[in-house]
């Protein structure tokens, strides 16, 4: 599988909260309760709208990435991979991509984001 990034444009922003939500939805409605408002004002206001990416393999969209550089590490806020490519390694060659992506951004490791 060959994996390649795309930024997210400014205007895509509504496709970003909607893929967050499909994919975190039932897990914050549990343990939180889901706030519309407040998770998109976080998606737009606390993250850098760089650090959002597409997944692509090949031509097809798979998933979306947040990540930054932080210090002298890449630092992956949020990955998701689309339901319908999950199960075949996709998140695995997702993550060999951003390894090799903090290795283009002289970064000595990777850190990941999780909820609680």
């Amino acid at each position: 599988m060959k994996i390649r990034i795309q930024a997210v444009k400014e205007s895509e922003f509504q496709q970003i909260f909607s893929s967050v939500k499909q994919a975190l939805f039932d897990y914050i409605e549990a343990v939180y309760g889901w706030d519309g408002d407040f998770q998109q004002n976080r998606l737009r206001n606390d993250y850098g709208p760089v650090w959002y990416h597409w997944l692509y393999e090949k031509n097809t969209r798979v998933g979306l990435v947040c990540y930054r550089k932080k210090e002298n590490r890449l630092h992956l806020h949020l990955m998701i991979i689309f339901p319908q490519f999950q199960g075949n390694g996709m998140g695995r060659h997702a993550m060999d991509f951003l390894i090799q992506q903090a290795r283009r951004m002289v970064c000595k490791q990777v850190s990941l984001g999780s909820l609680r």
